[in-house]
């Protein structure tokens, strides 16, 4: 028990992690605001949220190993927060790309209206769910004081700033769909903000210069959006002739079909041409089984 004291804490703070911002706004906001919110918040954090619930357990394992050398476990510091911020932001970024084709196919309107906080809410979690991975090799290493501090940090980017979202929306009366987006930006923000200046303070320790930081803080999600917004822009003008033929649900369908392939193309020749290095290092650094397939799909 003595020994995992400090791990039962990370795992409190894990639930805390999970919805006390939508806990927090129901005591001032009502059942459809919270529905609104609840459902941007879900759609955009599915992708990366499975991707780096995966990866954590393979980084903090691996990580485990060289606990003992200080200079390693920097470096693998260094190694994760490289990858993760390559590749996260693309896998963020896929969700808008192809929600708004997706809603019309699938709901046909019900929920166009959270389209802007999908996008929002997507391109937000890419920080915060890079700091998750960054913590994994933390905890490999068993500083769980830091551990525990970034997780914490974590839960109280999403309870206050939703305490005062709520508190707001509720005095001001706005409207369920204006409350539901105000809710997004002020957690989704705040949430960036923390993670962002806990990467950079966990990124110097680790020993990494200031400009390669900010340049992969932010080169990748800018390059991520700008392919997310114009797979869908091109996606929407190829199948608007479409509407007249299939109607409204199919020409969705073969727009999100559209919308998606295009995105992994750009997705692929941005990782493949922008981030040789990186990618070479992540690939050298896969099982062996999986090397030749990754080399292939990469081109390498």
């Amino acid at each position: 028990f003595l020994e995992m004291r400090l791990p039962l804490v990370m795992a409190l703070l894990a639930s805390l992690n999970a919805q006390s911002d939508t806990f927090v706004a129901s005591a001032f906001l009502p059942a459809s605001v919270l529905g609104f919110y609840f459902f941007a918040s879900q759609i955009a954090s599915q992708t990366s949220m499975l991707v780096a619930n995966s990866l954590r357990s393979i980084f903090t394992a691996a990580t485990a190993r060289v606990r003992d050398d200080e200079e390693k476990s920097r470096a693998s510091i260094r190694d994760v927060f490289s990858g993760s911020m390559v590749f996260m932001p693309l896998v963020s970024m896929a969700v808008p790309s192809i929600f708004d084709s997706f809603e019309r196919a699938l709901w046909q309107g019900k929920w166009a209206e959270s389209r802007i906080p999908v996008l929002i809410l997507s391109a937000s979690l890419v920080y915060p769910v890079t700091l998750q991975l960054v913590a994994a090799p933390i905890a490999g290493v068993r500083n769980w004081t830091a551990a525990i501090r970034i997780d914490l940090l974590r839960a109280l980017a999403r309870i206050f700033p939703a305490l005062i979202a709520g508190t707001s929306n509720s005095l001001l009366g706005n409207a369920p769909t204006n409350s539901g987006f105000v809710l997004a930006v002020s957690v989704g923000g705040a949430l960036a903000l923390k993670a962002r200046g806990e990467l950079s303070r966990i990124l110097s320790h680790a020993g990494m210069p200031r400009h390669t930081i900010i340049y992969e803080l932010y080169s990748t999600p800018l390059a991520a959006l700008l392919s997310a917004v114009s797979a869908a822009g091109l996606a929407h003008s190829a199948a608007e002739p479409l509407r007249a033929v299939l109607g409204d649900r199919g020409a969705a369908g073969v727009e999100c079909v559209i919308a998606g392939t295009v995105y992994s193309m750009l997705a692929v020749i941005l990782l493949r041409f922008g981030y040789t290095a990186t990618l070479e290092r992540l690939v050298a650094a896969l099982p062996e089984f999986m090397r030749t397939s990754a080399r292939r799909l990469f081109v390498l």
